[in-house]
């Protein structure tokens, strides 16, 4: 392995001198397993908080779709650099300071859950009656 990380770097053209470190490549896949995480996490909170969100704006509470549809279009209509920033530095304000892996995990989660929330509202709305009717004559339930 060794051998070939020395060909490797060896046959780097020009002055690239920083990148035949072994310590800026260890600084790299440190900043990549970081994001990485962050995405996962983010990405299986959107999900959750999404579906509930979409489900919300189909209830027959009228509050509960108020609240479920302001929460949607307030936060797709925020830039998601604006929520970043207003998570992390407003955290900081309150006794509950975020660190900032947990900042972005929220931030995009927030966000993110908003527009998976507009997707399954739009694919849950996509049923047709017809197919509703066909599957209630089976006996299966609304859910």
């Amino acid at each position: 392995m060794a051998d070939l990380w020395g060909a490797l770097m060896d046959a780097l053209p020009g002055n690239w001198e920083l990148f035949k470190a072994w310590s800026t490549w260890r600084f790299l896949l440190d900043g990549l397993w970081l994001a990485v995480r962050i995405a996962v996490q983010a990405i299986i909170l959107s999900l959750v908080v999404g579906v509930l969100m979409s489900v919300a704006r189909l209830a027959p509470s009228r509050p509960i779709r108020w609240a479920a549809t302001t929460y949607v279009e307030v936060l797709r209509a925020t830039p998601l650099l604006l929520l970043l920033f207003f998570v992390f530095f407003g955290s900081a304000r309150t006794d509950y300071g975020l660190n900032p892996e947990r900042a972005a995990v929220l931030a995009l989660t927030l966000y993110n859950s908003a527009v998976v929330a507009e997707i399954m509202r739009a694919g849950i709305l996509s049923i047709s009656k017809g197919l509703l009717e066909a599957s209630r004559a089976l006996g299966m339930t609304y859910l």
